[in-house]
């Protein structure tokens, strides 16, 4: 039959994933990239060719990786995000680049109500009772009666919005492709949206500049919790740590970089930021969700004439 490759950190290491048993009881061949990390371009070209498809994680997929894969018929992404896929080349080559559309959007949108927590209402873990220096109370603020701003409002966006509001939140949304729903209100503009928010949460594709820079950031209001589990060019660090530094961003979480583990900044030190390792889809069943849909693309693509 035919040779598949998979790549996601998360199916290379351990047991074999149950849902890429449907691959081989389907008579094909799984072949795997470097144990639990992400592939380099090098690596790649020697794993894909007499590959037929390819189940792909977070790894850059360019122009000279997919030349050298003439028998791919279907890239099939485990996850939702395609900026690492050099989609025009794949379009000029005639391979279809398939995401798993809404698997991690329960994971992601919970991690956003961990974040907003956890910077809302600061609090130690550990102890208590060995170490009496550790139990000291600060004071936190509730999300109840305040405002969020939840820029996308695709399968992600429109579930955090969800969820926030069932703390209450009045739900202010940007996304210049998808209408609210629920009572959340459309805002015309990212400052329209972010202007007076106590709380905003990322989930929009990457542009060419980041979408929270000096003027959002002094829009919203005093104290507030900025959220980015989206892409890491979404943000100005650098307006991000100034803003936390004058008090008035309140605290920022993050779990999405430019580069991963990200670079060192002054940022990732700062006592009002709550730095998590990407892990909003990686749940065991946001996990299920995406391998299972991307099983069945590639079935699907192997199957057809």
């Amino acid at each position: 039959m035919s040779r598949v490759l998979v790549t996601p950190r998360s199916l290379t290491s351990g047991p074999v994933h149950p849902e890429l048993e449907r691959l081989t009881a389907a008579g094909h061949e799984l072949v795997f990239s470097a144990e639990g990390r992400v592939p380099s371009a090098e690596e790649l070209q020697a794993l894909i060719p007499g590959c037929a498809a390819w189940l792909a994680g977070v790894e850059v997929i360019d122009r000279a990786t997919m030349q050298v894969a003439t028998d791919l018929r279907v890239i099939a992404r485990h996850g939702v995000g395609l900026d690492t896929v050099d989609l025009d080349a794949a379009r000029d080559l005639g391979i279809p680049v398939v995401p798993s559309t809404g698997s991690n959007a329960e994971g992601v949108a919970e991690l956003v109500v961990l974040h907003a927590l956890t910077l809302r209402r600061p609090a130690r873990g550990g102890a208590l009772i060995d170490d009496p220096a550790a139990w000291k109370r600060t004071r936190g603020s509730e999300l109840q009666g305040r405002t969020a701003a939840v820029i996308g409002y695709g399968a992600i966006g429109s579930r955090a919005a969800h969820l926030l509001g069932a703390f209450d939140m009045a739900i202010r949304v940007y996304d210049p492709f998808a209408q609210p729903s629920g009572g959340h209100e459309a805002a015309p503009t990212v400052l329209d949206a972010v202007r007076g928010a106590d709380l905003v949460t990322l989930h929009c594709p990457p542009s060419e500049r980041p979408v929270i820079g000096a003027a959002e950031l002094a829009a919203m209001a005093g104290g507030a919790t900025l959220i980015n589990t989206a892409r890491g060019s979404l943000v100005d660090v650098d307006a991000v740590l100034a803003a936390l530094e004058s008090g008035h961003l309140g605290g920022y979480g993050c779990d999405a970089y430019v580069t991963e583990p990200p670079a060192a900044h002054a940022l990732w030190a700062h006592p009002g930021v709550f730095a998590t390792p990407h892990l909003g889809g990686f749940t065991a069943e946001s996990v299920q969700r995406s391998v299972g849909m991307a099983v069945d693309v590639i079935l699907d693509a192997l199957v057809t004439p």
